[in-house]
């Protein structure tokens, strides 16, 4: 699915691009062990896209307590919240995600 710019507003306006800022090295940490699981565990040689990593992070996302606090706090329903989120870390993110997963 990846990042597009309707969702991207979206996320601008539930302020959870602020919340990335404040926790981005937290949020890139988490996606960049998620690059090394799906490497790890995709056949040998599989091209592995953002979108791979972000729809496995999204079950991680799911229990974040900053994250849930947020959601709660702005009080939005957490249906397609999560997997947004991870596409917005993973599209943020992708080069230092890949740097920190080849350490």
């Amino acid at each position: 699915m990846g990042l597009t710019l309707p969702i991207e507003q979206e996320i601008k306006a539930a302020k959870l691009d602020k919340l990335y800022d404040a926790h981005k090295a937290t949020w890139i940490t988490l996606a960049s062990e998620t690059l090394k699981h799906v490497r790890k565990n995709y056949p040998k040689g599989a091209t592995i896209r953002p979108d791979d990593v972000a729809e496995n992070m999204e079950k991680l996302l799911r229990v974040n307590e900053p994250l849930k606090n947020h959601l709660d706090q702005k009080r939005l329903k957490p249906k397609y919240w999560f997997l947004y989120f991870a596409n917005f870390i993973v599209d943020r993110g992708w080069d230092d995600i890949e740097k920190e997963a080849a350490k």
